[in-house]
């Protein structure tokens, strides 16, 4: 089969395969290879590969990796501590974006959240999703996610990442400014909204990768306070519920 590698880790190669053994797969002639997510429960980009594989009914088992204690990866992913990570039978394939890309090429199922013809707009809107929207999501929902540590060194831990970056207070700052950050939210969704009063879903009447990258947002920010959510808009809220009702896990 023709190869393309896609991504390195540790000497490893990604390897696509082509249209002919994609097609083999989907016929149920090659094995299904073992899928494993590693992830944080909180992570917007772990829960929208998460949401991906589960509207595709993909099998999978999700890992979730303790905060302090990031051993499993080293194993896994030598060189890189974050999430998520996938392994697909050998191959270990790091970055979400990546991975769907990946997932795209390698599952038949995957790839039909992307549909033909309409790639532009299911990139485009996962890549709005996870840069311009993640900002005052991830914002909005870090004091409540950082309560939800069980012990004091994982706050602590936590927090110093986020003010390594973000500076000192960080975390209590976005705590007073929570109403403003979801607002900010709510208007950056307001197209979002207006199309989930016409159709079910971000792109139509049939869930894209689009939906999968918005409910890893909005999984993040109920994972933090579940009443958080309907600030964006009750398109949102219902569009969450649609989306469970097709198989996507709520947060934990």
């Amino acid at each position: 089969m023709s190869e393309r590698p896609l991504d390195l880790v540790s000497g490893g190669r990604f390897v696509v395969p082509s249209a002919d053994l994609a097609a083999r797969i989907a016929r149920g002639r090659v094995p299904r290879m073992t899928i494993e997510l590693y992830r944080f429960a909180y992570s917007c980009y772990a829960r929208k590969v998460q949401a991906a594989l589960e509207l595709a009914r993909v099998p999978f088992t999700i890992v979730d990796v303790p905060y302090l204690d990031r051993d499993v990866m080293t194993k896994v992913a030598p060189g890189y501590p974050m999430v998520p990570v996938l392994r697909h039978g050998s191959d270990v394939i790091t970055g979400s974006r990546e991975i769907l890309e990946a997932l795209v090429q390698r599952e038949p199922a995957i790839a039909a959240l992307v549909p033909e013809g309409r790639e532009a707009v299911v990139w485009a809107y996962h890549d709005f999703a996870d840069s311009t929207l993640e900002t005052p999501m991830f914002q909005a929902a870090t004091p409540g996610i950082r309560a939800r540590f069980a012990t004091h060194n994982e706050r602590l831990f936590f927090t110093f990442i986020k003010e390594r970056r973000w500076g000192a207070g960080c975390v209590e700052r976005w705590a007073r400014e929570r109403d403003e950050l979801l607002e900010s939210a709510r208007t950056m969704l307001a197209p979002t909204r207006a199309s989930l009063r016409r159709h079910a879903f971000v792109a139509g009447d049939a869930p894209t990768l689009a939906d999968a990258s918005l409910y890893g947002h909005v999984a993040m920010l109920a994972y933090a306070d579940r009443a958080l959510v309907a600030a964006l808009g009750e398109e949102i809220v219902a569009f969450t519920a649609r989306m469970q009702a097709l198989g996507v896990a709520p947060p934990a």
